[in-house]
């Protein structure tokens, strides 16, 4: 079971403007990877890359490789997961890295999945109570819209309610009922 960290081709989209492994400039790799060229030297200064290769010249110079790494920080960091946390994961060996060779790191990647998916239904959660509002076309509270739905909601608080029924219609009956309004 080979349970390599990132997928490089879920890493390749922004790194198709260089098919080959040529060498770009920071400027570039920074456009390629969505960030600033402050933030890669800061990455670079951290730890989280690698030292850049230079020209004669000085400037730095970074490959595919370097690019899919930027984005694969950029991926984690938007899970929520701090930079600290990140470097076992680079020092694994970035986007080539085994999780086989790691239990503990693929553990708390378990762990931080759960958390962003306990995250995603939260929000789920809260878009079904907007949802809900928009539907009744009322802001009152969910107690008033009960027999609407056919929800027990007493023990629910102002912002969420359980999944409603239409989160299970499809996207095009919802927006009809939306539109119909």
């Amino acid at each position: 079971m080979n349970t390599q960290l990132f997928n490089s081709t879920n890493l390749n989209s922004a790194t198709s403007a260089t098919p080959t492994n040529d060498p770009v400039s920071i400027g570039e790799a920074a456009r390629q990877a969505g960030l600033t060229e402050d933030t890669i030297r800061f990455y670079e200064k951290t730890g989280l890359l690698p030292a850049a290769t230079r020209k004669a010249n000085g400037h730095r110079t970074y490959n595919r490789n370097s690019i899919r790494q930027m984005k694969m920080i950029q991926c984690l960091k938007k899970t929520g997961m701090s930079l600290e946390e990140m470097k076992p994961y680079i020092q694994l060996g970035g986007i080539h890295g085994s999780l086989d060779d790691a239990p503990e790191l693929h553990d708390h990647l378990l762990q931080h999945r759960e958390q962003i998916q306990q995250q995603v239904d939260s929000l789920l959660s809260i878009l079904d109570f907007i949802d809900s509002k928009i539907l009744a076309g009322s802001m009152e509270h969910p107690h008033a819209q009960q027999e609407s739905y056919g929800l027990n909601v007493d023990d629910v608080d102002d912002c969420t309610l359980p999944v409603l029924p239409s989160r299970l219609d499809s996207l095009q009956a919802r927006m009809a009922a939306l539109q119909s309004r």
